[in-house]
Parts: C-alpha cells; sequence; structure tokens
C-alpha cells in the first residue's frame, strides 16, 4: 500500500518539477527577451547622442567660418593705410598660398574668392588676436562695431 501511495506522489513532484522547469526556462527566455530590448534602446540612445554631437560639431564649425568671414569682411572695408597695415602684420601667418589669393587682385573676382579672401583674412585675425594682446583688443573693438544682429550674435559668448 505504501508503493501506492509513493507512486502518485513520485510522479506529481516529477510533474510538479517538470512544470516548475518548464516555468523557469520561460522565465528565463522573458529575461532574455526583456535584456535584448534594454540592449536595442541603449544602441538607439546611443546612436541618437552621437547624432546630437555631429550636429552640433558641424553647426561649431560652420560658426567659425562664419566669424572669419565676417571678420575678413570688416578688415577689407578698413581705410586702404589701415588695410595695408594690418595686412603687413596678417601676411607672415598665412600660407603661401593664402597670401598670395589675399594679395591677389580682387577686381572682377568671382563670389567664391572673395569669399575665400574673407575667411582667410579673418582666420590670420583671429590667430594673430589669440596670439598677441594688441590684437585681441583691436578685435574686441572690430566685435563692438558690428551692426547686423546675427553678426553680432556669432561673437556673444565667444572666446577669441
Amino acid at each position: 500500500m505504501r508503493e501506492l501511495k509513493e507512486r502518485p506522489e513520485k510522479e506529481w513532484r516529477a510533474k510538479t518539477m517538470r512544470k516548475d522547469a518548464a516555468e523557469r526556462l520561460l522565465d528565463a527566455e522573458a529575461e532574455v527577451e526583456r535584456a535584448e530590448l534594454r540592449r536595442r534602446l541603449a544602441q538607439a540612445k546611443e546612436e541618437q547622442a552621437r547624432c546630437r554631437v555631429e550636429k552640433l560639431r558641424a553647426r561649431m564649425q560652420r560658426n567659425e567660418t562664419r566669424r572669419k568671414i565676417v571678420l575678413g569682411s570688416v578688415i577689407l572695408r578698413a581705410p586702404p593705410e589701415a588695410y595695408e597695415e594690418l595686412l603687413s602684420e596678417l601676411l607672415p601667418l598665412m600660407r603661401e598660398s593664402d597670401r598670395n589669393l589675399v594679395t591677389s587682385s580682387s577686381e572682377g573676382d568671382d563670389h567664391r574668392r572673395d569669399t575665400q579672401r574673407k575667411a582667410i583674412l579673418g582666420g590670420a585675425f583671429i590667430t594673430a588676436a589669440r596670439n598677441r594682446e594688441d590684437f585681441r583688443e583691436l578685435l574686441n573693438t572690430l566685435i563692438r562695431c558690428l551692426e547686423r544682429p546675427h553678426d553680432i550674435a556669432l561673437f556673444k559668448g565667444w572666446p577669441p
């Protein structure tokens, strides 16, 4: 009789253990799926962050180029004597190809070359302002003389 009692109990335990094992397997599979979902979400967030960083870098670079062009245009509008004096100070800071472009005749040049000339002059001026106090003061004066709101906004909070 005892054997009869043990047998159903053993079968019940075996079924229960199988059920527990099956449930544990299902739980483990569900946990794997949740972990995979968390990993995909983290990858998506990382990709979004990388995209934001790239956009910010591109914007910063565009703004730096705009600053150079704005300063270059201010320099080109200077009176001839002041322009020549400033140019003699800036030419040694430029590469030879840039020097040739800046000193070449601007009569009849296309818009692209004129913009390049402005960017080169502005870049050389910014470099000089970072290294010399007199240029830094002149840079601050030029920035204060800007009139267009979007030009002023380019230099707001900008450390030379």
